[in-house]
Parts: C-alpha cells; sequence; structure tokens
C-alpha cells in the first residue's frame, strides 16, 4: 500500500514537471514570436526606441544642467520611453489582436492564460531593454554624463521590474474597454501617468495630490533615489507592489471574461 502510495505520488510529480516544462517551452515560443513580429515594424521600432531619443535630444541635450540633474532627466526619459512600449503599445496590441484569428488560434492551445500574459510583458520589456539603453548611450554622446556600471544596471533593473504593473493595466484595460474605445482611453491614462505622475515638476494642488498616489511616481521615486546615493524607499515599493496586484486582478477577470 506505501510503495503503491508513493509510486503515484512520484507519477503527479513527473506529471507536474512534465507540464510546466511544456508550458515554459509555449511561453519562449510565444515570446520568440512576438518579438520577431515587432522587429519587423519599422513603425513600431521608430515609435518606441526613436521618439524618446528625438525628445531628449531637442528638449534636454541644449539645455545646460548638473550632472545629477542630467541623471534623473535622463532616467525620466528612459522611463518615458519604457511606458510607451509597456502600455500603450503592449496595451494597442493586444487590444487589435483580442479579436484575430491569431487570438482565436492561440484560445486553442493548451497554454494557460498567466503564460500568455506573461510573454505578452517581457515582450514589452526585451524593447524597453533597447529604448532605455539607446536613451543612454544618446545622453552620453550629446551631454557626456557616464553611469557607473552599478549605476546603470540599478537604473535598468528598476525601470523593467516597475514597469510590470504598467503592463499589467494596460492588459486589463484591453480586455474591459470595447476595442474602439481602447485608444482613447489609453492615451488618456497615459497622459495621465506620464505628465502628472512622470516628471518632477510644479503642478496645480489638486494634480499635485492625485500625482503621489500615481504608480509611475511610486516607480519613479525608485529610480531616482539610488542616482542621488539613497536607499529605494519600501513605501513607494510598497505602493507600488499594491498597484500591481490590483492591476493584475484585473487583468486576469478581464481575460477570462474575454474567453467566455
Amino acid at each position: 500500500m506505501m510503495e503503491t502510495t508513493v509510486e503515484a505520488a512520484e507519477q503527479i510529480e513527473i506529471e507536474e514537471f512534465r507540464e510546466w516544462r511544456e508550458q515554459a517551452r509555449l511561453f519562449v515560443l510565444h515570446w520568440e514570436n512576438s518579438v520577431i513580429s515587432l522587429a519587423r515594424s519599422p513603425t513600431y521600432l521608430l515609435s518606441t526606441v526613436g521618439m524618446p531619443i528625438m525628445f531628449f535630444y531637442f528638449f534636454i541635450a541644449p539645455r545646460a544642467y548638473s550632472t545629477v540633474q542630467m541623471k534623473l532627466l535622463i532616467a525620466t526619459f528612459a522611463a518615458f520611453g519604457v511606458l510607451a512600449v509597456v502600455f500603450v503599445q503592449f496595451g494597442s496590441t493586444t487590444s487589435r489582436n483580442r479579436e484575430s484569428s491569431w487570438e482565436r488560434f492561440l484560445r486553442t492551445l493548451p497554454i494557460d492564460p498567466a503564460v500568455r500574459l506573461f510573454a505578452g510583458i517581457c515582450t514589452a520589456l526585451t524593447f524597453s531593454v533597447i529604448s532605455i539603453t539607446a536613451v543612454t548611450i544618446t545622453a552620453m554622446l550629446t551631454v557626456h554624463v557616464v553611469f557607473t556600471p552599478l549605476q546603470f544596471l540599478t537604473m535598468l533593473a528598476t525601470l523593467l521590474v516597475g514597469a510590470v504593473p504598467f503592463g499589467l493595466l494596460a492588459f486589463a484595460i484591453a480586455y474591459w474597454v470595447k476595442s474602439t474605445s481602447v485608444t482613447p482611453v489609453m492615451n488618456t491614462v497615459y497622459l495621465l501617468l506620464a505628465l502628472v505622475g512622470l516628471w518632477d515638476r510644479p503642478l496645480p494642488g489638486a494634480l499635485r495630490v492625485v500625482g503621489t498616489y500615481l504608480p509611475t511616481h511610486q516607480w519613479m521615486l525608485l529610480v531616482w533615489y539610488p542616482l542621488v546615493g539613497r536607499a529605494w524607499p519600501i513605501g513607494a515599493a510598497a505602493i507600488l507592489v499594491a498597484q500591481g496586484l490590483a492591476f493584475g486582478i484585473l487583468a486576469r477577470q478581464g481575460f477570462k471574461r474575454g474567453q467566455s
């Protein structure tokens, strides 16, 4: 009896491992296909990589700032590029593909919805790495501000990890909002996140209060603090994690709703 129980437990573990391996394989295939598809689109590359570089070059590079101020601005423009990729582009692509024949085909595959969502976010993060690196290199060549390897890697990791909640929010909007209304909704939310929460500048009273609670504000605190020699603010990290969990629940429920 004991041997039968052990054998049954071992068989369950083997089946679970096989299932995990299959989901990992499908994740890689889904991520690879998405990256290749988007990399072949010049318009996508221009909007996700070219726009942040042009904005930085024309609006920030000609001005005189201290080294610390310039590093904070470089990080902010890098975040601006990441937000465009992870939130706007990812949300728009998800909404556009939601009712496509390709999406209907994917629903027939034995792939967990969470795996597909994670693959989509990782695709956006892949292009975010390119955007962050491009903005940083442009800044180093034009304003001659040099990041230490530790500063750059810390900034890169914080931008990427902190961008996950925005990918979840974009996915939730793509599945909860009608496809005909997704673009205006995405643009409105993007402007709020970028103009009110992303930039460190004086704002009217009501907007200042709202801005302190936006996920972009918490995100930028986590990015800025190490660049000025300060430890990561625990409060900002806790708020961003809580917001990310809420967006994740909305995304999962929206996906289930879209599949019904």
